[in-house]
């Protein structure tokens, strides 16, 4: 499958969780504890904002992280800029996603600069 039409498929929770691990991705390494705190805060954001939906976070994130891992950080960041466009979220949805990055960027005890500088392209594309 080419990478922009998977992008086409992505459904909007796998897109939040695309955001989560490409933070966690973005210095070449998804950490356990990563994976960890990037489930918890896509269950907290489903309860607060989709409590309807069914879908298995675990799930979402095994499939989501084979695909980004499969990108170089040039496509993360066109799949980025393609799904913002793509599904608009509300300003309380954007605010919990990046205070939630923030606390992913420390989940290992590695803090790399590369890390921030995808946080703020995220942030970039989510406030426009």
């Amino acid at each position: 499958m080419k990478a922009s039409s998977a992008q086409q498929e992505l459904k909007m929770e796998e897109y939040i969780c695309y955001l989560y691990l490409a933070i966690a991705d973005a210095d070449m390494h998804i950490a356990a504890t990563e994976v960890e705190a990037a489930r918890a805060g896509l269950e907290k954001l489903r309860s607060r904002h989709y409590p309807q939906s069914g879908e298995v976070m675990s799930t979402i994130l095994k499939s989501v992280e084979g695909f980004i891992k499969t990108q170089s950080e040039y496509e993360k960041k066109q799949t980025i800029s393609n799904l913002s466009k793509k599904f608009p979220l509300s300003v309380d949805l954007k605010i919990d996603i990046i205070s939630d990055m923030h606390d992913l960027i420390h989940a290992d005890e590695f803090v790399a600069m590369s890390e921030y500088n995808m946080l703020n392209y995220i942030r970039l594309c989510l406030v426009g």
